[in-house]
C-alpha cells in the first residue's frame, strides 16, 4: 500500500516537473523568424515586445530536446474576434 502511494506521488511529481511540449497554438522564436524572414534576434525582440504589450504570453517548452520560449496570443487578441 505504501509503495503504491509513493508510485502515484512520484508520477504526479514527474508530471509537474516535466517540461511541456510546444502546443498547436504556440510559436517559437525560430518559427516566427522563418515565417517573417527576419533574423532570430529581431523575431525574439518582436515577440518579447508583444509579451510586454500584453498581446502574447510566453512559457518554456521542449522542442527537439532543447528548452526554448513558446509564444501564444492572449485570448482576447485572436484575429477575427468581434470587438
Amino acid at each position: 500500500m505504501v509503495t503504491e502511494k509513493r508510485r502515484i506521488l512520484a508520477e504526479e511529481i514527474a508530471r509537474v516537473l516535466e517540461t511541456p511540449r510546444l502546443g498547436d497554438d504556440e510559436i517559437t522564436t525560430r518559427g516566427y523568424a522563418e515565417f517573417a524572414g527576419c533574423p532570430m534576434r529581431r523575431a525574439y525582440t518582436l515577440l518579447i515586445q508583444a509579451v510586454i504589450d500584453g498581446k502574447m504570453t510566453k512559457r518554456k517548452v521542449l522542442v527537439d530536446r532543447n528548452r526554448c520560449w513558446a509564444f501564444t496570443l492572449v485570448e482576447d487578441n485572436h484575429p477575427g474576434d468581434a470587438v
